[in-house]
């Protein structure tokens, strides 16, 4: 079976009572080797997902020691793909830019949450990714929009896509823009220009059409991006309804 490992960089929290979670702790140095992580190889036999928290996101040495595990794991396991907790569209655009030979470090603040992509702490993590970006999936799982990716090109990009591909988009571009910034700049859906139930009606007539089409990575990704639209849809029209 081919070996797929997603590397995931989220805020990550067990609650669990003592008597059924007794977790193991190392204390690694300060400067570790690649020989005081050789424990992960048995810890993580035939494991296909890791997932690498932090106790708070303020915890710069914490983004420093994940990076030297990341390192270890790729080098030294096999693990290919990292999964970042920032948006489907914009990791997805900046693994598309990087291809395409834009800046890693640009193409990472334009899409990861700042609280990593414009750390100090972070920029080791760059300069990984630069040297084996070859060999690296890049994924995004969060349904917000994190940078200025989604900003400034998610609908550009969304218009483009339906246009080339003869699928119905009735709203407007612009009106699409600004309920969006208005989502996260007052926390509530306006029904101003784009009513709620048009807004998802459309867009799940959208993922019904993209359904007929040909099972590939763009229609894949759009289908992602375009649920996403209609979860902050739902949550930003709850908040408003409270």
């Amino acid at each position: 079976m081919k070996k797929v490992i997603s590397l995931i960089c989220i805020l990550f929290s067990i609650f669990s009572n003592a008597q059924s979670f007794n977790p193991k702790i190392l204390t690694l140095p300060e400067n570790p080797t690649i020989n005081d992580f050789s424990f992960l190889k048995d810890e993580l036999k035939n494991v296909q997902v890791v997932m690498l928290g932090e106790k708070t996101h303020d915890d710069g040495n914490v983004f420093e020691m994940k990076t030297k595990i990341i390192k270890y794991l790729h080098q030294e396991m096999g693990f290919k793909t990292i999964a970042f907790e920032s948006g489907v569209y914009e990791v997805w655009k900046a693994k598309a830019n990087i291809n395409k030979g834009e800046n890693v470090k640009e193409a990472f603040e334009k899409s990861l949450f700042p609280i990593w992509s414009k750390t100090k702490e972070f920029q080791s993590f760059i300069q990984f990714y630069e040297q084996n970006k070859k060999e690296l999936k890049l994924f995004g799982f969060d349904n917000q929009i994190t940078g200025e990716y989604g900003e400034k090109d998610l609908f550009i990009d969304l218009f483009k896509y339906c246009k080339e591909n003869n699928l119905p988009l009735k709203l407007k571009r612009e009106d699409l823009e600004l309920l969006v910034e208005s989502m996260f700049i007052s926390g509530v859906f306006d029904d101003g220009d784009i009513s709620y139930e048009e807004y998802k009606t459309t867009f799940t007539n959208l993922i019904n059409k993209i359904d007929k089409k040909p099972k590939n990575e763009t229609n894949f990704y759009w289908k992602q991006i375009i649920k996403n639209l209609i979860s902050l849809g739902e949550d930003y029209h709850t908040e408003k309804d409270l």
